[in-house]
């Protein structure tokens, strides 16, 4: 008697177990091809996780930041501005630079303290990819401030 009661609890179990299986546990009827379909096309995941990767650290942010208002500025401007030591600055724009965020270019500075484009300068100047100065500003617009700051760098 006994048996046949574990027999048919087993039973009912193993009833209700495949019933569990079935049953969804979220509320959202989206299958993962779907919600694989909601991603941009023109910005694969992979690259967008790569992105944001590369803006979330706190002086990357500010340097996109500064770079946005200032348009273009020397790794020296950068590490006064930022009060760090420059290969810390230096490492930072690498990461910026190797998401195709920044671009910077050799330069010098003349007698006068302008800067000057030079093949064999001794500093880098960067600026925001003019390519992606308009994504990027929409990306970090949450993170901006609207209130209109002095160009101090001129």
């Amino acid at each position: 008697m006994i048996y046949n009661i574990l027999d048919k609890i087993s039973q009912q179990s193993s009833d209700i177990s495949k019933l569990v299986i079935k049953m969804k546990f979220s509320c959202c009827d989206l299958t993962s091809k779907e919600i694989n379909d909601l991603a941009n096309p023109e910005l694969p995941d992979e690259l967008a996780v790569r992105i944001l990767k590369a803006i979330g650290h706190p002086l990357r942010l500010k340097i996109l930041r500064l770079l946005l208002n200032q348009q273009e500025l020397c790794t020296c401007d950068l590490t006064s501005v930022f009060e760090e030591q420059q290969p810390i600055i230096t490492r930072q724009l690498a990461k910026l630079k190797a998401e195709d965020l920044i671009i910077g270019r050799k330069i010098t500075f003349n007698k006068t303290g302008t800067m000057e484009s030079k093949s064999n300068g001794k500093w880098t100047a960067y600026q925001i990819n003019p390519e992606k100065r308009e994504f990027i500003t929409h990306l970090l617009s949450p993170f901006i401030s609207t209130k209109q700051t002095e160009n101090h760098c001129d």
